[in-house]
């Protein structure tokens, strides 16, 4: 996991991590992306 988010982060300028899946968020913020 830790490859992944390494990985994703250098390859992008702009990285969102959120909790949950995009239909079922488990935080209040990450509802509202």
């Amino acid at each position: 996991m830790r490859a992944f988010i390494a990985k994703t982060i250098a390859e992008h300028d702009v990285v969102l991590f959120m909790k949950g899946v995009p239909d079922q968020p488990r935080c209040g913020f990450s509802s509202l992306a």
